[in-house]
């Protein structure tokens, strides 16, 4: 339990005192953990921490018939929270398959500002993630090829 809570103090400080953009895959490559485990410290984190962390969820699913060959779709989509129910009664998807945290920021100091979490900040995020894994040892756990 020790290192748990070390490890939520390590993210406590990236994204306040940091002010980074996390996400599953660079935490899980920061502090060695499989991408599940990174994926639920990330979740408990912006449950805890909702009044001050913006979460970014990647969610999952089929889309309604009606693609070119009249089936369905598999769709990704990142959402903030906020936007989840809204995203649902859209009809994006006609089956949402899963859904997970992808990254947590420190919200926006005052209404208006961007969050540390733009697109932009997410793919140097994913890019800075995915160098580091593709460098790796074989020997290096690797979350991405050990999952």
């Amino acid at each position: 339990m020790v290192d748990a809570m070390s490890y939520m103090e390590d993210l406590q400080s990236f994204v306040f005192d940091e002010s980074k953009c996390v996400t599953y895959k660079w935490l899980s490559t920061t502090l060695g953990v499989s991408a599940d485990v990174s994926k639920r410290m990330l979740f408990q984190f912006a449950e805890t921490n909702s009044a001050k962390v913006t979460a970014t969820y990647l969610v999952s699913g089929m889309t309604a018939a009606g693609g070119a060959d009249g089936g369905a779709r598999r769709r990704l989509q990142l959402v903030n929270k906020d936007k989840m129910e809204a995203l649902k009664e859209a009809g994006c998807f006609a089956d949402v398959q899963a859904a997970h945290v992808f990254s947590v920021a420190r919200k926006p100091a005052a209404e208006g500002l961007s969050s540390p979490c733009s697109s932009s900040a997410l793919w140097c995020s994913e890019f800075d993630a995915n160098r580091e894994l593709y460098k790796a040892e074989p020997s290096f756990s690797n979350c991405l090829r050990d999952n």
